[in-house]
């Protein structure tokens, strides 16, 4: 049986005072959502080196599970701020980027100083990948669990490099359309309106996830929850 693990998220009122925090040291900060609770079943020294913010109905439910619930945010609301927060600063993309996300990114204010589309690379090829880092803020718009592991391999020679596991926020950002509804969001149901497209591969998606997740039930209820608050 494995050891107990901390799980250390982010809750939205303390995503400025935490970036303050860490500007110097570097981050990996990906979602916490029913994905991430399935790979932690057989990656659970990623928590080690990750922070998370809270996404998604399981997220949520996991964290008021644990006795300190945290507030979801969607991943697009917090590709806003971090946005606003680094604005005038230098930065790389890895990852799918649309005309549209390019502007996203260029109208608040950062310099795309590389991107990288990496649309053919597999998990072995992502986790033996050489690639020169020369911005302290790399965003990763691949599909998880790739993002994840090129950050976290990438942390290894550059770790004070901030990588932000942010997948397709910037296309909800760029078509709003493609973000569900603020009701939904407050319901939890956005794996709902994510189904109405491409439903086969996300149904086959949810699926896995919650039979990881379910499997996990054991190393879930074991482990810890940090939450990172303003002192």
């Amino acid at each position: 049986m494995s050891a107990p693990y901390t799980i250390r998220v982010i809750p939205s009122d303390s995503l400025f005072s935490f970036l303050d925090e860490r500007r110097e040291k570097g981050v990996l900060l990906s979602a916490l959502n029913l994905f991430m609770l399935g790979y932690l079943r057989g990656h659970s020294d990623f928590a080690a080196d990750a922070f998370f913010w809270c996404d998604g109905l399981m997220g949520r439910l996991f964290t008021r599970l644990k006795g300190n619930p945290v507030p979801q945010i969607r991943g697009a609301e917090l590709t806003s701020v971090l946005l606003r927060y680094w604005r005038g600063e230098r930065v790389t993309v890895l990852g799918s980027m649309s005309r549209q996300g390019r502007e996203i990114i260029e109208d608040a204010g950062l310099t795309i100083e590389a991107h990288h589309p990496m649309p053919e690379l597999d998990l072995q090829a992502l986790s033996s990948l050489t690639l020169a880092i020369e911005t302290r803020i790399v965003f990763i718009t691949l599909p998880s669990p790739k993002q994840e592991l090129l950050a976290r391999h990438l942390a290894l020679t550059a770790p004070d490099v901030h990588y932000y596991c942010i997948g397709g926020a910037l296309n909800m950002l760029s078509h709003p359309e493609l973000d569900c509804p603020a009701w939904m969001h407050r319901c939890g149901l956005e794996f709902v309106f994510r189904l109405r497209s491409d439903t086969r591969r996300r149904l086959m998606r949810l699926w896995g996830s919650a039979f990881e997740a379910g499997f996990n039930v054991s190393g879930l209820a074991r482990c810890e929850l940090f939450v990172c608050r303003p002192e």
